[in-house]
């Protein structure tokens, strides 16, 4: 089954996630930019707080373009107990500069994700190439949550090519980037393993405060199993 992804910024935020049915929380400073990250401090707590009730992430900072950054926040996080980090990539740039970069980063750190950033391109080869640099999932995201979402910037079937090479990879696989309730026809039917949201779940803008019932109501619809027509 897919599960709900829930980005949560605070305790509060967390509580209500959990309350609402979300499936993982993913821990993230959104005022901070598409994969903003919070303290290593507030994220200490918020595990401690969570208490292995739910698999838990956390990201990384928006450094696509700059992974030599990602090692000295990976060193930040030793003692916390995450599930996964969640590391942004620019799929285009994966030269072995590049790999060689990240390589070192995943030896010193927990399980990762790879954030593909849909806007600097998405690769054949990419999710094999993360395989086996060691990544354990994958997940499609845009930078811009401004600007439409993830289907209007690579279409179904560049995120269905996406969920079967992840797959073939042996990569956890999700989806994010501006996703709503309206988006779950299309998108289960690929049978990601989890969809990652924010925005539908806030009051206002990405950067309010999280709606309980705004997370039932998508974890209802995403558990029911009655999203069965992917869009052609």
């Amino acid at each position: 089954m897919t599960g709900l992804l829930a980005s949560v910024q605070d305790a509060r935020e967390m509580d209500l996630a959990i309350k609402g049915g979300a499936d993982w929380i993913d821990l993230k400073n959104p005022k901070a930019g598409a994969l903003g990250m919070l303290p290593a401090t507030d994220l200490a707590d918020l595990v401690r707080s969570l208490d292995g009730r739910l698999p838990v992430s956390a990201t990384l900072g928006d450094h696509w373009d700059d992974p030599s950054r990602y090692g000295d926040l990976v060193g930040e996080l030793e003692s916390v107990e995450l599930s996964y980090i969640k590391v942004g990539v620019n799929a285009r740039g994966l030269n072995q500069a590049y790999k060689a970069i990240l390589e070192n980063v995943l030896n010193r750190a927990m399980p990762a994700i790879a954030v593909i950033v849909v806007e600097f391109g998405v690769t054949n080869s990419m999710c094999r190439d993360l395989a086996d640099l060691g990544f354990k999932g994958a997940m499609l995201d845009t930078a811009d949550k401004t600007s439409g979402a993830l289907g209007t910037k690579i279409g179904i079937d560049g995120v269905r090519r996406f969920v079967e090479s992840a797959r073939d990879a042996g990569l956890l696989c999700g989806l994010a980037g501006s996703l709503d309730i309206s988006h779950l026809s299309a998108y289960l039917p690929l049978t990601p393993d989890y969809l990652g949201f924010r925005s539908a779940l806030c009051q206002g803008s990405r950067t309010g405060t999280i709606n309980q019932q705004a997370v039932r109501e998508l974890a209802t619809k995403l558990h029911s199993g009655d999203c069965q027509q992917a869009v052609a």
